[in-house]
């Protein structure tokens, strides 16, 4: 089953992206904007615009999750990111449910964060696909380096 990303959460992490590279942008053609404004100005605003614009339908497209009975499998353009359910043994899902950001952790005590779905069936999923979880206490018990 295939899951699509929060439109909401994943624009926002773009967008501080877009911000970053409109400023760099910016900087680079300061003499053209500081100039007096002619059709260059409008025509450089409009085109960086279309192109973010095509940029984010691009990437809602191309990012998703793919469920299966054993793993998540997070799509990233070309990358695949492969979340065995098995390895999974503690999910926050306090913060997860309140950020919609999923927040796990694995045996090898990695932490995972994914971008949750607006019907949050992927937390879901996680939670009841996963045999292994364990709880907090156990969780800072078998590693007590990690702050949760």
């Amino acid at each position: 089953m295939k899951i699509k990303l929060s439109l909401k959460k994943m624009m926002f992490y773009y967008t501080i992206i877009y911000f970053v590279i409109l400023i760099i942008l910016f900087l680079t053609l300061l003499r053209i904007f500081i100039s007096p404004w002619t059709w260059i100005q409008p025509t450089i605003i409009g085109a960086y615009t279309l192109i973010i614009s095509i940029f984010y339908i691009v990437i809602y497209q191309n990012n998703y999750y793919e469920i299966t009975r054993k793993y998540v499998k997070f799509k990233r353009f070309s990358k695949e990111f492969i979340y065995f359910f098995s390895e999974i043994l503690y999910v926050d899902q306090e913060q997860s449910q309140k950020k919609n950001i999923i927040c796990f952790y694995t045996i090898k005590g990695h932490s995972k964060y994914l971008i949750g779905d607006n019907k949050k069936i992927l937390l879901s999923t996680i939670i009841s696909e996963s045999k292994n979880l364990i709880s907090k206490e156990e969780f800072d018990r078998r590693f007590p380096n990690i702050k949760l």
